[in-house]
């Protein structure tokens, strides 16, 4: 049997690299003051225990974290899946808990921002 002939198929804009980030401004010390108390807001409603010192390393990790979920926004973002998820606050077989360590922990907080813990009540990523 013949077959017809069929036009080729143009994938290339599968293959197109993505647009670069957004370039933010790095997050000032107000920024990162203010995520910090916004956290011990979400751990103070949700029994968790609160930071109380914004030491030098937090520092440091929380700079990383604001810049890859674009500012307080995005940490936001992460504490309402963080309020939201009944693993997180302690849930589980061990009773384990997260705190402000664990959110500043670049595996951990990736995992946050997928969508990855337990029973999260978000079904998709917030990074897309």
């Amino acid at each position: 049997p013949s077959f017809p002939e069929v036009a080729p198929l143009d994938i290339s804009p599968h293959f197109q690299r993505p647009p670069p980030p957004t370039k933010t401004a790095p997050p000032n010390g107000h920024d990162l003051e203010a995520a910090m108390s916004a956290y011990n807001v979400v751990a103070g409603r949700c029994g968790l225990a609160r930071a109380q010192r914004l030491t030098e390393p937090r520092r440091k990790k929380l700079v990383l974290r604001l810049a890859e979920c674009g500012g307080l926004a995005g940490w936001g973002e992460a504490l309402k899946v963080l309020e939201a998820n009944a693993f997180l606050k302690g849930d589980n077989d061990r009773g384990w808990r997260a705190d402000f360590d664990f959110l500043l922990q670049q595996s951990s907080f990736t995992k946050i921002m997928e969508g990855s813990y337990g029973r999260a009540t978000r079904s998709s990523p917030l990074w897309s």
